[in-house]
């Protein structure tokens, strides 16, 4: 009878630490008014997850300066907003060795990059990919075919691929048993007004991190936004990433047009395949 209490409390035990190590997640810290930085483990892989309100904070999309030079770098864009302080940023889609966005780009209604529904090799082609945006009704992840043309209500717009969540289910493509094992970065539509950033704090697969978005964020639609070279200001670089400028930055700053009582559009839903290193299109593997 002992024995068998011994082992029953020994499963308990063993239950509990399972749940523990499932998602242990660090207390979020808030950057500011909207902006929510937190981190912890999921199936015993490591994140970094920044949650934006959009009713709150403001989301910009940067690429180029006034001499039409990308800004290349975090520390460039913060120079070049100032005095305005720069409180988060991270990379948007993947993009050409000459750090042009390889696929659609739109700043405050400017298409700057069309839209790119060519066929190649890379993560970016791996279909379904898709493009995140945000206009007048709020934040949307679609597949790349299906979306509705930049307007002067179109905030701010990005494409990329594979897209690894779409109407609550995983991208077909992505196999559990998959090798490739890469630090990844990609961007959650929670809801109209609610979006996710997530970096990996370590190498993993496509299917591994839209597991994550799908099962622990309970994010209906997530796109892959880039492999190694990835990035969060302020942040380390993740262990197994490299360095790298970038070409589309996101951006959010202090909001002191919102304490001035102005205030901008947020966003709504639509998403769901693996890339490397960014500017790089090289050979896919599942």
């Amino acid at each position: 009878m002992k024995r068998r209490a011994i082992i029953y409390l020994a499963f308990l035990l063993l239950l509990l630490l399972t749940v523990v190590i499932a998602f242990q997640s660090h207390r979020p810290h808030q950057l500011a008014p909207g902006v929510e930085l937190s981190s912890g483990s999921f199936n015993v892989r490591s994140y970094t997850v920044v949650r934006i309100d959009l009713h709150q904070a403001s989301l910009q999309l940067h690429w180029k300066d006034p001499a039409a030079n990308p800004f290349l770098t975090f520390d460039h864009l913060a120079e070049h907003l100032a005095p305005n302080r720069l409180i988060f940023a991270t990379n948007a889609g993947i993009f050409s060795p000459g750090y042009t966005p390889l696929g659609l780009h739109v700043e405050n209604g400017r298409e700057l990059v069309p839209l790119n529904l060519a066929s190649g090799t890379g993560n970016f082609y791996l279909r379904p990919n898709g493009v995140f945006f945000i206009d007048q009704n709020g934040a949307h992840i679609v597949e790349s075919s299906q979306y509705p043309g930049t307007t002067p209500q179109t905030r701010l717009a990005t494409q990329s691929g594979p897209l690894l969540v779409l109407n609550n289910q995983l991208n077909p493509n992505f196999r559990k048993d998959s090798n490739n094992l890469q630090v990844r970065s990609a961007v959650g539509v929670l809801s109209s007004d609610k979006i996710v950033f997530v970096l990996s704090r370590e190498p993993l697969t496509f299917y591994q991190i839209a597991t994550f978005f799908r099962d622990k964020l309970t994010c209906p639609a997530a796109l892959y936004l880039d492999g190694a070279i990835s990035r969060f200001y302020p942040g380390e670089k993740p262990a197994g990433g490299v360095e790298s400028n970038f070409a589309g930055i996101f951006a959010i700053l202090e909001n002191r047009q919102r304490l001035q009582g102005r205030h901008s559009p947020g966003p709504d839903s639509r998403a769901a395949n693996d890339k490397d290193k960014g500017p790089q299109t090289p050979p896919i593997s599942r």
